[in-house]
């Protein structure tokens, strides 16, 4: 798999334990089990919380509103329209 070198900051306390509690042959790779374990659990939360949202009888409710409403529109967006003007 290709690799990306990247720099981080970390507070002198952190940087001094971890340098401390991990050889320098096993870094690399700790940093990158921990960064996607986040990743991972930051995507349960966030899963949680659609199925959450999508349970809730008042976001089914409002769901439901704007089924309802007719489609009316007739063109395609134009994006153009839509940024700041410069």
């Amino acid at each position: 798999m290709p690799a990306k070198k990247m720099t981080f900051t970390f507070p002198e306390e952190v940087a001094s334990s971890f340098v401390r509690a991990i050889g320098p042959a096993r870094r690399s790779k700790f940093v990158v089990d921990a960064v996607q374990a986040q990743l991972r659990e930051r995507d349960r939360l966030l899963m949680e919380a659609c199925i959450a949202a999508n349970n809730d009888p008042e976001t089914q409710e409002i769901e439901r509103e704007f089924a309802a409403l007719p489609d009316t529109m007739t063109e395609d967006w134009d994006e153009s329209e839509l940024s700041p003007a410069r």
